[in-house]
């Protein structure tokens, strides 16, 4: 039977994971009498890493597809026709000079 690349490559990373479980039964050492072997110290460390860089990941994601859900973080395509709309509402007489300029800066800050 031949063995393939992809079967190797198992096989090895099988081992490799399996490798501290066999070591500790071969000198008798079951972790303070219970069967969890010696795994938990090699792959514990780097999963909880994973595991937190994956969770900052979803929030850098989150805050920048939701460009206009943190004050000041209002793209620049959000506010332009919103500027558009005060103007022409200015311009119509629908609102003062005073009222114009306070939702101006309202609208930028």
């Amino acid at each position: 039977m031949k063995i393939t690349q992809a079967q190797q490559l198992a096989a090895t990373v099988l081992t490799s994971m399996l490798a501290p479980e066999v070591l500790a039964d071969a000198l008798g050492d079951t972790h303070m009498g219970t069967d969890w072997g010696w795994s938990h110290m090699f792959y514990g460390a780097p999963m909880m890493l994973i595991f937190w860089l994956l969770i900052l990941v979803f929030i850098v994601i989150v805050a920048r597809w939701m460009p206009g859900l943190l004050p000041g973080n209002r793209s620049k395509q959000a506010v332009a026709p919103a500027l558009q709309i005060l103007a022409e509402r200015f311009a119509r007489g629908e609102i003062d000079k005073t009222e114009f300029n306070d939702r101006k800066r309202e609208i930028t800050s």
